[in-house]
């Protein structure tokens, strides 16, 4: 695939180096039909009438589901159908996660589009707007598109609308007719300063002292509950608060009660063999083990999580046993930090 002109090379400039380690960012377009999405697309790639990947015809609804187009590791275009070209049930445009939205309009202003606008904006932490096709006022003086653009953002309560010409990509044109583009490279920046914000908001790297300050009192608090009297049995409980804590530094949204629970199921020896007819104290080794699943597990979540993947298997048991030695520590924060400067590849 080719990658666009002027975006975005700042993704090289993260921590990640030259090799992408997160799932890309998406950018879905939706309008109604004939509203130019395609041929925006096909704009924003920098591509010509012979080589253009989004498919761009005279004739209404030429795209029927949803297209998708993996620019380079690091972003995809998803195109949508016309919004009143499809059914109810066919119209889920967010199967993937959507990082920003655009939404095209065309023509004069459209209230009821608000609407759409809207559920852009629940499901899209970034929202364009452009207002496509404004070769259609070149036969009026200048102030007439300022007034439309004006009507639009009142109609749709927005500070700012695109104004774009993207004409020219349908195949079937004369050949004597040349593209006409207008407004591409503002929405460009736009687009480049907003995939710049949702990476680093996304994907920024969250400091290590956080990642100490949550799990070394985790783990102090499991070493301290399997030697108290009846405390053993909320060692669970502190590992779902660990977890919920370190999910949020990664995703920005809360893990619900059932995701906690499914995790918990990977380690479901964790804390469920204390000592009944002693007040449900853990025995020395076996409060050792769960001290160390619990590492295990809290430190490979922050492994994959950081790399914006979803839990897979779990393999850093025989790292912490290597890193603890034979005696557990009573000061938990510098043997914590050492596992994740390993755990994630950093300078000790």
């Amino acid at each position: 695939m080719v990658k666009m002109d002027s975006f975005p090379q700042f993704f090289l400039d993260n921590n990640t180096g030259n090799i992408n380690t997160h799932p890309p960012l998406n950018i879905l377009v939706i309008g109604k039909v004939s509203t130019g999405k395609s041929s925006l697309l096909n704009s924003l790639l920098g591509r010509s009438r012979k080589n253009s990947p989004f498919k761009v015809r005279a004739e209404s609804g030429v795209t029927q589901t949803l297209e998708v187009y993996q620019v380079n590791p690091y972003l995809r275009l998803i195109d949508a159908p016309g919004l009143d070209d499809i059914t109810k049930e066919e119209r889920d445009f967010f199967l993937y996660p959507i990082d920003i939205g655009i939404l095209v309009v065309e023509g004069s202003a459209d209230a009821r589009q608000k609407s759409y606008l809207d559920r852009l904006r629940e499901h899209c932490p970034k929202v364009v707007v452009v207002l496509n096709k404004i070769d259609q006022f070149d036969k009026w003086q200048p102030f007439v598109l300022e007034r439309v653009i004006k009507q639009w953002q009142d109609a749709l309560d927005l500070e700012q609308i695109f104004p774009t010409c993207t004409f020219g990509f349908d195949p079937e044109l004369d050949f004597a007719m040349n593209l006409d583009l207008r407004g591409i490279e503002p929405l460009k920046a736009e687009l480049e300063n907003l995939l710049r914000e949702r990476w680093q908001q996304k994907y920024r790297p969250i400091p290590l002292s956080t990642l100490v300050g949550i799990v070394s009192p985790t783990i102090r608090s499991i070493s301290e509950a399997g030697n108290v009297p009846r405390r053993s049995p909320f060692i669970p409980g502190l590992l779902a608060i660990a977890l919920a804590e370190l999910y949020y530094q990664y995703h920005q949204t809360n893990l619900t009660g059932e995701q906690v629970y499914q995790i918990l199921q990977r380690v479901p020896q964790i804390g469920f063999a204390w000592q009944k007819d002693n007040q449900f104290l853990l025995a020395p080794d076996r409060l050792r083990l769960t001290i160390i699943d619990s590492l295990d597990l809290l430190l490979g979540a922050i492994e994959q999580w950081s790399q914006g993947r979803e839990l897979g298997n779990l393999s850093r048991k025989e790292l912490i046993e290597r890193e603890l030695g034979d005696e557990l520590p009573t000061n938990w924060t510098k043997p914590i930090e050492v596992l994740l400067q390993k755990v994630l590849s950093l300078p000790c």
